[in-house]
């Protein structure tokens, strides 16, 4: 069985008749049974209110989308991400029936936790693939979190969100500052008063300070685990699918990273993602933070912990819901072209200003008897500079350009690679 997969489809402007690379990629994604790739904007054909909350500017592309991705090559997009709600249940309806309408599967999203949990069946000539996508959901964007049924009470359309436990780790003699700090604030006065009508929670060792959790630890730093009732969820999930499915692949979309670096995976990811694994899932993707990081080995399974972008046009937004505006301190007459280069004359960088936002790999792996014995990755890059029109739309690049960033992502988890010919290849044992 061959699997390939892409990153983050940040879909603006529709695909020109001819573009270089095009024919190449569909050739190189198409030899795969199994073609997956991130869909991250919502499908809005009518028009539909704007949400008060976004993952950056609020994103939306039109049906032609799917069309784009068929000309490609691929044949399933997970839907579970950050930009999932920028329209509201209104663009996650639209998604939703576009998808079905032109019957492309999709994975993530669902008008209850059990369809957005479910998989998306990828049926192929060597027996079915099942398709989880998952994502890590940010603590202030908790209501796209499909939910169940309870009792007269519908369930909650949304996405398939695992979320996470984030701490801050401190010295005995930090937490006993941070407390008195606290105290003297008034940061907690209504949790206290809560605690004192016989409300709170109970301790279980953590201190929260506002909305941030710091623990007593033997050092100073930072940690982040997955939330146990999402990832049992998952895991049962997974184990489900490997009941009627040959093969069963995980993606997860998540902006988190380790510390100050963003090229480093989370800890939460990195544990979520063996969990996976053991759970039977012979296959991890991960896809966000808009750059290529680490492979893993992991049991004889790949981990991709993220593959950057595949088409990538935050440019091409041509439209701004006054929230977003507001939220930036600027007048919420401004047109979104106006916002955007305000944005790039205030900043010292952005994205704009780095290649690696605009390079990414596109993974494709072979497996036979539950392990993998073969990985080739197609480094691509997106046409920085590039007139609009053509920016951000994908086309192999040479290896060379995109090798020594991968051999430093990968080298703590002693995954060794080589260029042979077009391609990067992981060394396998």
């Amino acid at each position: 069985m061959k699997f390939c997969a892409g990153g983050d489809l940040v879909i603006q402007a529709n695909l020109p008749d001819v573009h270089k690379g095009t024919d190449e990629l569909r050739e190189f994604i198409t030899k795969a049974d199994a073609r997956i790739v991130n869909l991250e904007v919502p499908i809005v054909e009518k028009n539909c209110c704007g949400s008060t909350f976004s993952g950056g500017p609020p994103l939306c592309t039109k049906p032609y989308a799917v069309d784009i991705m068929r000309r490609y090559g691929f044949n399933a997009c997970g839907c579970a991400n950050n930009h999932t709600f920028d329209y509201g249940l209104g663009g996650l309806y639209q998604t939703m029936d576009i998808l079905d309408r032109e019957n492309f599967l999709r994975a993530g999203i669902g008008r209850s936790l059990d369809e957005a949990t479910a998989p998306a069946t990828i049926p192929t000539s060597k027996g079915n693939v099942a398709y989880i996508a998952v994502y890590t959901s940010y603590w202030e964007n908790d209501s796209m979190r499909a939910g169940y049924a309870h009792g007269d009470i519908p369930a909650r359309p949304g996405v398939n969100a695992l979320r996470r436990t984030d701490e801050c780790l401190v010295t005995p003699e930090e937490m006993e500052f941070v407390k008195d700090l606290a105290y003297r604030t008034l940061v907690n006065a209504e949790e206290d008063m809560e605690e004192a009508l016989g409300y709170g929670r109970k301790y279980d060792g953590t201190f929260t300070f506002g909305t941030v959790k710091f623990r007593e630890s033997d050092h100073t730093g930072r940690f982040s685990r997955p939330n146990e009732t999402d990832t049992k969820r998952i895991e049962r999930e997974i184990k489900n699918a490997k009941m009627c499915h040959e093969y069963c692949v995980v993606s997860m979309h998540s902006h988190q990273f380790r510390g100050r670096l963003e090229h480093e995976t989370d800890y939460f990811q990195e544990e979520f993602a063996h969990r996976c694994i053991d759970a039977g899932a012979d296959a991890f993707v991960g896809t966000g933070t808009h750059m290529p990081k680490a492979i893993e080995i992991y049991k004889g399974k790949p981990i991709f912990y993220c593959l950057g972008n595949f088409i990538f046009q935050g440019l091409y937004v041509n439209r701004l819901t006054s929230d977003f505006i507001e939220g930036l301190g600027y007048p919420t007459d401004m047109t979104a072209q106006e916002v955007f280069d305000r944005q790039h004359r205030e900043a010292s960088h952005s994205m704009e200003d780095f290649p690696i936002y605009y390079m990414g790999i596109v993974p494709r792996w072979e497996m036979e008897n539950g392990k993998v014995i073969k990985i080739e990755l197609l480094p691509i890059e997106m046409g920085m500079n590039e007139p609009l029109g053509l920016k951000g739309f994908p086309s192999p690049m040479e290896p060379e350009k995109l090798m020594e960033h991968m051999q430093m992502v990968c080298e703590p988890y002693g995954t060794k690679l080589k260029i042979n010919g077009d391609v990067i290849e992981v060394v396998l044992d």
